[in-house]
């Protein structure tokens, strides 16, 4: 149901869990590849819906994910754009 909103959070949610899961057993590659489709998706809902703050702040999580596994991979400065891109996200679902 890709014209479902909700259907398409859990999607993301899929693969943000399964990057996690992958980045945990040392699978950075496959684990980065899965952050980038749930970014995929939920800056397409964003895009999409932009008085949700709750697909705002899912996406700020998975921008700051990968920017964690990049990190944590020995590429902190691959991760700085991630992080940047996270604060830009959820600044505007605090203020």
């Amino acid at each position: 149901f890709p014209s479902v909103p909700d259907y398409r959070e859990q999607a993301a949610a899929s693969h943000f869990n399964l990057a996690v899961v992958l980045a945990d057993q040392g699978e950075v590659k496959r684990a980065e590849a899965e952050h980038l489709k749930a970014v995929a998706v939920r800056e397409k809902l964003v895009a999409d819906f932009p008085a949700k703050p709750s697909y705002r702040v899912s996406l700020g999580v998975s921008y700051c994910t990968l920017g964690n596994t990049l990190r944590d991979d020995g590429r902190p400065a691959d991760s700085l754009a991630w992080y940047n891109q996270a604060i830009g996200t959820l600044r505007p679902v605090y203020e």
